[in-house]
């Protein structure tokens, strides 16, 4: 059965299931008599959208009720006028959920725990646990109790992937209330473009990891913990292209820090004023991941990184085409280049003294390896589009692979040969209609 998406049809599925339905916090949809109803019933309860990140949370006080965001909080002393403010001002989505709150102790436990599975067929395995906020007590659970919650937790799993076969990794959102009770608290949903199922496919294969930034689901805790890590970290939209939504924090000194978006730079802000304008701007508008930063090599400064082409051919994996992006300046992403260059002529213009061939033989084999490791759980693949990081240290980094890459950039190159092969290889996959699944599974040395 194919589920309905959304939070009210993943609560609809999951009330179907007696062993996960004592688990769920009430959820009704948002109507003028579900809120006055909830509003009689608790003290505190959360609306959030259908789909999103965004929580406004509301709690009855003796003198009225409180509304509050991660951007600001406002009080009032009717219910009919908080109502009248959420309708006017708050609530500009047409579909919105009503979810109530559970009693949680002073320190509360919550953590995502993600789940992950190769294809509809196969089962769901833990893979990932993430704290969401360094408050959160790190409870000592009983074996009782660490078996109860990861039965909710792959029971959970399996009945949402049961109505989303599509859904190769789900993320559980899971709070403990005051009495030791675990409860859904959300669900996030990852298929084949989401940025956190390509990282859970790839971090799981131990000869790829090394060839992996360290990267999490972005909360509070990861955050700090990433901060405090590495001198530079990037966050990523789980779901996006052409690096939009993308961030650069920078590490200046124990005390501030950097905020480079594509067209903007904040300097100088101290560890809360970040976090603030972090929340406040983007991690409230959609679903971020945290990345370790890579410091690439640069040409005049600027920073360059490898976009190569693999392309399915018949059973193997092989690579088509491979192009530098230099950055232009005062841009730390290479989305929007300044130049195109050939391997060895962003060498030699960086000043890199390298064995040419075998250089490009490495990262040709790196590239072919794991395309082959991403088409074996994605029915269909027949092209991937790279971006190759090469570090300060000549350390090879696979920072993603793009399923629709843009091709722009290869045809528009002086060398024919390049878009020639690309086109070729896309005539006779469309022609074939082969399953990239079926690819060359014959490992190759990938250790740095």
């Amino acid at each position: 059965m194919k589920g309905i998406r959304g939070r009210y049809g993943q609560n609809a599925i999951l009330q179907k299931e007696p062993f996960i339905r004592g688990h769920l916090l009430e959820m009704q949809l948002f109507k003028e008599e579900s809120f006055y109803d909830f509003f009689r019933r608790y003290d505190r309860f959360m609306i959030k959208p259908i789909f999103g990140p965004e929580e406004i949370v509301i709690t009855k006080i003796e003198w009225g009720i409180y509304v509050e965001t991660l951007q600001f909080q406002k009080q009032f002393v009717t219910v009919q006028e908080a109502y009248q403010y959420l309708i006017d001002k708050m609530l500009p989505k047409k579909f919105y959920i009503l979810q109530e709150i559970p009693a949680l102790s002073t320190k509360p436990f919550r953590s995502l725990f993600t789940y992950h599975r190769k294809s509809a067929v196969d089962s769901w395995k833990f893979v990932q646990k993430t704290a969401v906020d360094h408050s959160y007590s790190k409870s000592l659970f009983s074996l009782f109790q660490l078996r109860k919650l990861h039965s909710l937790l792959y029971y959970t799993a399996n009945a949402i992937g049961t109505s989303f076969p599509n859904c190769q990794t789900v993320v559980i959102d899971i709070v403990q209330d005051r009495y030791g009770t675990f409860f859904l608290y959300d669900i996030s949903l990852h298929e084949r473009n989401s940025k956190w199922n390509q990282s859970i496919t790839l971090l799981k294969k131990r000869s790829i990891r090394p060839f992996i930034p360290a990267t999490d689901l972005c909360t509070p805790f990861t955050l700090f913990k990433f901060l405090k890590n590495y001198n530079q970290i990037i966050l990523k939209p789980i779901v996006g292209q052409q690096g939009k939504g993308l961030l650069l924090v920078t590490k200046k000194n124990n005390r501030t820090f950097e905020l480079r978006m594509l067209d903007e730079t904040i300097d100088g802000l101290n560890l809360d004023q970040l976090l603030t304008y972090l929340n406040n701007h983007h991690l409230s508008q959609m679903e971020y991941l945290v990345q370790q930063g890579i410091p690439l090599v640069t040409i005049d400064d600027c920073p360059f990184d490898l976009r190569v082409i693999t392309q399915l051919d018949h059973r193997d994996w092989v690579t088509s085409g491979m192009l530098c992006r230099v950055a232009v300046a005062n841009y730390f992403i290479t989305n929007r280049a300044q130049k195109l260059l050939s391997l060895e002529q962003a060498f030699n213009d960086a000043g890199i003294q390298a064995d040419m061939q075998r250089c490009t033989d490495i990262i040709e084999n790196l590239c072919n390896y794991v395309a082959q490791e991403l088409a074996s759980e994605q029915n269909g693949l027949t092209i991937i589009g790279f971006d190759i990081g090469i570090d300060r240290d000549g350390y090879l980094w696979v920072i993603e692979g793009n399923y629709a890459p843009s091709l722009s950039m290869f045809f528009g190159f002086e060398n024919n040969d390049i878009h020639n092969r690309i086109k070729q290889l896309i005539r006779q996959n469309k022609k074939n209609r082969i399953s990239a699944k079926g690819g060359n599974r014959n490992e190759i040395d990938c250790g740095k």
